[in-house]
């Protein structure tokens, strides 16, 4: 009885040492992974530190950020079955694989949240921008309405190039002499006819499904279409136009979810930051 009393006391003192010697390790790796993304070290201490952490940036190819309740969770599970590395920034999950964006992809696509995964170059510059643009494609996704997707950020095409270079007004010039009009008039006047255009496009001028959409009467969408063209002239209807008009339409959302406030937490908030194996 003596010796299994000693012997108990002994696998529980290895037991403790190594749990803290684990989250010890964890700990070490979340601070390193924090100082990586947030830019604040600087890069020749960061690849001295790299080796103290178990860490090579290296082999590191994809980038993959995910956002949701199980982030953090998830982002673990793909760092461990990829032999890579996560941490929980700035409200959402990173981690940093050996992997390229679509495996990284496709692992996570069963899991409750929403994903990007962008290629990185194996150096802390390349990581960090990999970074930038897998939460620039989480953003998007959400504005899509296609949250609880997981997204290579190539997928996400026309969508990334063109709010990449939204900062020089392009964008707002062209959305402004497309629809311009009817935006005004819908503001001044508290009315719905750019939400009635983009319906009917989008439903491929099909005026009963545009109605059941919007849940209002053929009829009022008829007057609806009348004034739209009051305002905007008949040329909207031609194929040509129309294909501008609805680009103008979707760009117009999409800007305003893109500005909405709280849709991209801070990325250098390095508060409850953890790292996973």
């Amino acid at each position: 009885m003596r010796s299994l009393e000693t012997g108990a006391t002994v696998i529980g003192l290895v037991l403790a040492s190594e749990r803290a010697a684990t989250e010890a390790e964890r700990r070490v790796r979340g601070e390193y992974l924090t100082a990586l993304l947030d830019g604040t070290t600087d890069d020749a201490v960061l690849l001295r530190r790299a080796r103290s952490g178990g860490i090579d940036p290296a082999a590191v190819r994809t980038v993959l950020v995910l956002d949701g309740p199980q982030a953090g969770p998830a982002a673990a599970r793909a760092a461990r079955h990829h032999q890579g590395w996560s941490v929980e920034y700035g409200g959402l999950g990173v981690a940093l694989l050996p992997a390229t964006p679509a495996d990284a992809r496709d692992r996570v696509a069963p899991e409750p949240v929403t994903a990007v995964a962008a290629p990185a170059g194996g150096t802390i510059a390349t990581i960090r921008a990999a970074h930038r643009r897998a939460r620039s494609g989480l953003r998007l996704l959400h504005a899509l309405g296609r949250t609880g997707a997981a997204a290579d950020s190539d997928e996400l095409g026309i969508y990334e190039a063109l709010f990449s270079n939204a900062g020089d007004g392009t964008l707002a010039r062209f959305v402004t002499a497309t629809i311009g009009p009817l935006a005004d008039h819908d503001r001044v006047h508290g009315a719905r006819l750019t939400e009635t255009l983009d319906a009917y496009l989008t439903h491929t001028s099909r005026h009963t499904a545009t109605a059941e959409a919007l849940h209002i009467h053929p009829n009022t969408l008829y007057q609806r279409l009348a004034r739209i063209s009051a305002v905007l002239g008949e040329g909207w209807k031609e194929p040509g136009r129309a294909v501008e008009v609805q680009w103008a339409l979707r760009l117009h959302r999409l800007s305003h979810r893109l500005a909405t406030p709280g849709t991209d937490p801070d990325p250098g908030t390095p508060e409850g930051a953890r790292g996973e194996d």
